[in-house]
């Protein structure tokens, strides 16, 4: 899609250097019918439903292990006194390296 984008780019920069108008920004249309503009849809937040393990990340291990966003995010939920705060990556663990804190997950900085 972000080849779209820039095809429709050097389209408007070729339209200005020949005095012609610039092109309708192209569109997707989903299955369900919906439509928005290749702008639009690569400019938009994206909300990943998995987390790669920040601690993974930092050692190289590739692939990380990833975490469900809603399970990192359902730990605040939870009251219990019993939680440390962190959640259990078994590659880190098998490596014997510390488990990644559940805001390091979340909030990576």
């Amino acid at each position: 899609m972000a080849h779209i984008r820039q095809e429709w780019r050097e389209e408007i920069l070729q339209n200005r250097n020949h005095g012609l108008p610039a092109p309708v920004c192209p569109a997707v249309t989903c299955s369900y019918g919906h439509s928005q503009t290749v702008d639009a849809v690569l400019s938009g937040t994206v909300v990943y439903e998995s987390i790669p393990c920040p601690s993974c990340l930092k050692n190289g291990i590739k692939p990380p292990w990833c975490f469900n966003r809603k399970e990192c995010q359902a730990y605040f939920d939870q009251q219990d006194s019993q939680r440390v705060g962190v959640m259990t990556c078994p590659k880190c663990m098998k490596l014997g390296l510390p488990a990644p804190r559940v805001l390091d997950i979340l909030c990576p900085e």
